[in-house]
């Protein structure tokens, strides 16, 4: 196995780990502060983390314009938005594993999107992966909770996942354009400290207006704080996001079906919840969606080719790829998609 197969892999595993201890650190923390008190407290945190750690290592860079509205767009929409939404979610009433389920709807979602975005198309097979993997969450949550309250209350989730699907593709999509232009990618821990601290700049004001900062201090808040702050908003996203440089946003976004089943399992452990055999069966569900979607090779849509394609003429226009480059990048294109109906070679500039 390669060795950037074993990294994949390992990056999945530790990604499912850690974003699935999210709903725990949460649940702990909002007994004892509201939800975006509770989200500034934890992105300070991150953000002077991330600041110490972007300095020592010396990865602050140049960031182009364009690019950084974007990055500061995926922070607020990844970070505040989402999570902002669900936290409120579940202190309005809705049960975490309610949560969970909308949540679910996140890799359809993104499925969806990730070929007007990115460009990248989903193919059947993993349409059906997907599909079983909602199944399979759908099962595990039918089980054990009867859907109820208010209206708003359950909407909130589903702002929450058109977020961060959004987020995701147009992380993606900044990724193939660097791809394509043969740009450098940012140092992922500055794109990290861009997007936490656009998170915590929008989260700010409604903690200051709606909730007054108000705080009870005790040892499982602080607990939840670093928990959130340092395992899952610097563990888990920075994972996210290496794996969308790796990736494609639908396989990314398709192990958001083992965070409920995962999520469970820590609950055992931790607060002692009960697993069932319907729990147990889903668990293998998803795994067996999450093998059909990992697996399937990439396939290149027309909307891709078309971005490349007009990704290059443009750095052809601007005098930023020469004739040699633009022959080059069409290459390595039919290379890593040979199987595409839509060939490179074939279209003119």
């Amino acid at each position: 196995m390669k060795r950037t197969t074993i990294t994949t892999v390992a990056g999945c595993f530790l990604f499912i780990l850690l974003w699935s201890s999210g709903w725990i650190g949460s649940k702990f923390g909002l007994d004892y502060a509201g939800t975006f008190t509770l989200l500034t407290y934890r992105y300070i945190v991150v953000v002077v983390a991330l600041l110490a750690f972007v300095t020592f290592t010396k990865t602050w860079r140049k960031i182009p314009r364009s690019q950084l509205i974007l990055h500061i767009m995926v922070g607020v929409l990844s970070h505040a938005v989402y999570l902002g939404a669900g936290n409120s979610a579940m202190q309005f009433g809705v049960s975490a594993g309610s949560v969970a389920f909308i949540a679910a709807l996140q890799p359809m979602l993104t499925a969806t999107m990730s070929s007007g975005v990115s460009g990248e198309r989903t193919s059947n097979r993993q349409w059906f992966g997907l599909g079983l993997g909602f199944i399979a969450i759908m099962a595990v949550i039918w089980d054990k909770l009867s859907l109820g309250g208010s209206f708003v209350a359950y909407m909130l989730p589903f702002v929450g996942i058109i977020a961060i699907s959004l987020a995701s593709v147009i992380d993606r999509r900044i990724s193939l354009r660097n791809e394509a232009e043969k740009v450098e990618a940012t140092p992922l821990s500055l794109v990290c400290l861009i997007h936490c601290a656009s998170a915590l700049f929008a989260i700010l004001p409604f903690a200051l207006v709606i909730e007054g900062f108000e705080t009870q201090w005790s040892g499982e808040l602080i607990f939840s704080i670093l928990w959130l702050g340092v395992l899952v908003s610097l563990g888990a996203y920075s994972m996210m996001f290496f794996m969308l440089r790796n990736m494609s946003a639908t396989k990314v976004a398709c192990l958001e079906y083992v965070a409920p089943p995962a999520t469970m399992i820590i609950a055992y452990f931790m607060l002692g919840e009960s697993l069932t055999i319907i729990d147990a069966i889903a668990i293998v569900v998803a795994a067996v969606a999450i093998w059909l979607v990992m697996s399937t090779r990439p396939v290149v849509g027309k909307a891709m080719v078309v971005n490349a394609v007009s990704l290059t003429r443009k750095a052809a226009s601007d005098r930023m790829l020469s004739d040699e480059a633009v022959r080059d990048l069409l290459a390595r294109a039919r290379q890593r998609h040979p199987h595409s109906r839509y060939q490179p070679d074939t279209l003119t500039f």
